[in-house]
């Protein structure tokens, strides 16, 4: 893998980065024309400043600088001010660094035959998965649409296609194999989803399950 590479379509990622440098640019603008003068976004004193001095907003935490700027902070400001430039500084702060890390980053480490090959390690986690480096292609997000938009700049070749393959639980079906009884060979004998299962298990019973806590049990499962 680390020989064969991955195709990258730098037309996508250029393509990508103008768009994002649009919404950037708008973004801006927003703050300029709210607050009548020029600001750096990037800039945690100066928006510290803007916030708890101009605007005269109460920080949630304090840093030697003055207010916390930081995404937990303005989360909790926005929770009880309503003030669209909050908004606005975590959407910048998102976008820009999806360009800065992942959009203008990737494409440098593109060899001369248009892949980029990352290194893998067979023991570096934990758990004994793969992990990659220079660059970690396997931290790109999905959840989000920008993430899924990053992964689209990576191509197959003419006459190819990208599958994406997973295992199916895999640690907790080794795991069953060698329990041979209980709950969790149970599970599986059923085809439940396993961390519904453990969920169920927790709450007491399915009266009292809330899908929330589905995301506690797949962490306590693995």
């Amino acid at each position: 893998m680390e020989h064969h590479g991955i195709l990258v379509s730098v037309d996508q990622f250029k393509t990508f980065i103008a768009e994002i440098s649009v919404i950037l640019d708008e973004i801006e603008i927003f703050i300029e024309e709210d607050i009548g003068r020029k600001i750096n976004i990037r800039s945690p004193k100066q928006l510290s400043e803007l916030l708890y001095k101009e605007k005269g907003y109460t920080p949630s935490k304090k840093t030697k600088s003055g207010g916390s700027t930081d995404s937990a902070s303005l989360q909790d400001l926005m929770q009880k001010i309503n003030d669209p430039i909050l908004e606005k500084i975590l959407e910048y702060r998102e976008l820009y660094k999806i360009k800065s890390t992942y959009l203008e980053t990737l494409p440098t480490y593109i060899d001369s035959d248009g892949r980029i090959h990352t290194q893998f390690h067979q023991a570096v986690t934990a758990t004994g998965r793969l992990s990659s480096s220079d660059p970690n292609l396997q931290n790109i997000p999905v959840r989000k649409a920008w993430g899924r938009k990053i992964r689209e700049c990576f191509i197959p070749a003419e006459g190819k296609v990208l599958i994406s393959a997973d295992y199916s639980q895999i640690e907790m079906r080794i795991l069953a194999h060698y329990c041979q009884k209980g709950t969790l060979v149970d599970a599986f004998q059923k085809d439940e989803d396993i961390h519904r299962r453990t969920g169920v298990e927790i709450a007491g019973g399915e009266l009292f399950y809330r899908t929330e806590h589905r995301a506690i049990a797949k962490m306590i499962n693995y």
